[in-house]
């Protein structure tokens, strides 16, 4: 009780798991400090005495069979309140938040509303990771100047690093979702051009690569450390790109926000 009321700081998580039957884990985040506190009445459980609380935003109930079995056995202990172990960050990030940075490790989370993903689907988005990961190398190398892709196809023929390749998981479910990874900046780039590219028209040239605003979600609500990065490698990404490679990532981006109804949650303009 004293960690929940008296440490546990604005943007910490609680989670919470549901009676056994529904199968369902309850994930929150506080949305004040603990010097701030309210009350509620339940009076199935308490009757009509008030009891202390802390306001809480939720996240959509997760699937406790979507979790490791390590994590479900912690939850599922008779403790009123258990600190979750470093190990199990990263897990309970992966189901809260769609874009974020925590640990050294980048993710972002592609969602896909339809019961249908094609070999074409994958394919565009082969592409668009390839094209994020290239420019994701190019930033960290410091090249100035790259060599301009004149064809989308080119990014297969970039000789990319392991490290700055994505990391992939799949959740079959429909909807489903892609959850990318990786210790560089690739999987927020490929957030932001996502979001850039589906908004933007492919019969038209790319945007002034210094116009281009990206906003990404953080893991507190507070503004995100990984902006300014990531709007300077996305800008490196427009001037990376010539009007073929513009126009056919646009295409792709566009068929998979239709087809398998794509979104993620990065929002990007131009000015």
């Amino acid at each position: 009780m004293i960690g929940f009321f008296a440490r546990a700081a604005i943007g910490d998580l609680v989670v919470v798991p549901d009676a056994i039957p529904t199968r369902r884990v309850l994930i929150g985040e506080f949305i004040d400090g603990p010097e701030r506190r309210t009350s509620v009445i339940l009076p199935e459980m308490y009757g009509d005495e008030p009891m202390p609380a802390r306001l809480v935003r939720w996240y959509p109930p997760v699937n406790e069979l979507e979790l490791s079995a390590e994590l479900s056995t912690v939850l599922r202990r008779p403790n009123a309140f258990t600190l979750l172990g470093q190990s199990f960050h990263q897990e309970i990030f992966d189901h809260s938040y769609g874009t974020y940075y925590a640990d050294g490790v980048y993710a972002t989370r592609l969602w896909t509303e339809a019961e249908r993903f094609t070999t074409e689907d994958a394919l565009s988005l082969s592409l668009l990771s390839r094209l994020a990961s290239t420019v994701a190398q190019a930033q960290e190398a410091g090249l100035s100047d790259p060599v301009q892709i004149a064809h989308i196809w080119q990014v297969l023929e970039v000789d990319v690093a392991e490290r700055f390749l994505l990391d992939l998981k799949v959740n079959i479910n429909s909807p489903g979702s892609l959850a990318l990874k990786s210790r560089t900046l690739a999987p927020l780039i490929l957030a932001a051009l996502f979001s850039l590219l589906t908004t933007a028209s492919a019969a038209e040239p790319q945007p002034n690569p210094n116009g281009a605003k990206v906003v990404n979600t953080a893991a507190t609500g507070t503004p995100d450390p990984c902006a300014p990065a990531v709007d300077e490698a996305v800008r490196e990404a427009l001037s990376y790109m010539q009007y073929d490679v513009w126009r056919n990532a646009c295409l792709r981006a566009k068929s998979l926000a239709e087809h398998p109804r794509m979104r993620g949650d990065s929002r990007a303009a131009t000015r």
